[in-house]
């Protein structure tokens, strides 16, 4: 079977000033996000949650944010390798496992 995926960037965080401030930075810059989520979750505090799910948004979000990443800089390699055609759904399935088995990601194996 071959993988076709539609990758989004989420973010979430407590501080609901933090999720606004990158909406608005977000907005500022041309990229579309969705309406703001307030998650309720038992045992932990609450979060906020915005993301960025049209593909030319999610390209240009990704391009931007990967020189000032750490954390999530190879998964961001990974977006932007599939989305301009240099890899195939299957590679990037095959890459964002292997982060995960390695530690360096969490989630499930697909």
């Amino acid at each position: 079977m071959k993988y076709v995926l539609r990758l989004k960037l989420r973010f979430s965080d407590t501080w609901r000033l933090q999720i606004e401030a990158i909406n608005s930075f977000l907005n500022g810059e041309g990229i579309s996000t969705s309406s703001r989520w307030h998650e309720k979750r038992e045992g932990r505090l609450d979060a906020c949650r915005i993301e960025v799910g049209a593909v030319a948004g999610v390209l240009k979000a990704a391009k931007a944010m990967l020189p000032f990443c750490v954390k999530k800089a190879e998964d961001l390699r990974i977006l932007i390798d599939y989305v301009e055609g240099r890899i195939d759904g299957n590679k990037a399935i095959e890459q964002y496992n292997t982060e995960v088995r390695l530690g360096r990601r969490s989630g499930f194996l697909r």
